[in-house]
């Protein structure tokens, strides 16, 4: 969750994205994070895709907001 459009280009993101290509890290990513979460990580590393991961992000809010409400009806 940012409002930077590449945060790719931070020191942090880029030794982010080195660590999970890693093969062991890959499996744990793989059994750890949900599908949707998986997609957000992938969209945020190219510029040209981060609205993407923006807009994915956004929707998985909504509808976690969304479905509290109607759970605690």
């Amino acid at each position: 969750r940012t409002s930077n459009p590449t945060p790719r280009h931070t020191l942090f993101a880029k030794e982010l994205y080195q660590e999970l290509s890693r093969p062991d890290y890959t499996y744990a990513v793989a059994h750890n994070f949900t599908r949707m979460e998986r997609a957000i990580v992938y969209f945020h590393r190219s510029a040209s895709t981060a609205w993407m991961g923006k807009a994915c992000s956004t929707g998985c809010r909504l509808m976690k907001s969304i479905s509290k409400r109607f759970m605690s009806k």
